[in-house]
């Protein structure tokens, strides 16, 4: 099963300072699996052997759910953008270099962005950008996160300033 559903809304019946502004969401379900073969191996070792069976897993990378929230304001010379991605927690991989497979998840993610842009001349756009500001922490984990972290990261806000000029 697969959903997806859009919304993009930019009211007219506003106030003229307001004029411009805007709302964009998303939603996405999908539930899906993956058959990963199982092979029986040869006592002597030579070979992956006989195919014996799969192992249904999730989709590799792949959310259950996931949505984003884009506030804008676009007016004449003048840009602003606010964003916010949810996605659920996915399986990442399936390590089959230990003696046992093990299944390794990644939880779920989010993330904030923040950009304006003024128009200089029709040729000159100066920029700012902010990206993670929730200062998100990444997290993978073997099968349950209670007992086995793979690793945990922090995403720190970065910021950039930048010009573009067409010619």
């Amino acid at each position: 099963m697969d959903l997806e559903i859009g919304f993009q809304w930019f009211p007219e019946n506003v106030h003229e300072y307001l004029q411009g502004i805007g709302i964009q969401a998303g939603y996405r379900a999908l539930d899906g699996e993956t058959k990963d073969p199982i092979y029986e191996t040869p006592e002597d070792g030579s070979g992956a052997g006989e195919l014996i069976g799969y192992n249904t897993t999730p989709l590799y990378g792949v959310s259950d759910s996931s949505y984003s929230l884009v506030l804008s304001y676009e007016r004449d010379k003048f840009d602003v953008r606010l964003s916010y991605v949810y996605r659920d927690d996915f399986l990442a991989s399936n390590n089959r270099g230990f003696a046992q497979p093990a299944l390794r998840y990644a939880a779920s993610e989010e993330s904030m962005d923040f950009q304006v842009s003024y128009d200089i001349t029709d040729d000159w756009v100066v920029t700012f950008d902010a990206t993670n500001l929730t200062n998100p922490v990444y997290q993978s984990y073997w099968s349950d996160p209670t007992y086995w972290n793979d690793g945990s990261s922090i995403y720190s806000p970065t910021f950039a300033l930048g010009t573009r000029f067409s010619f």
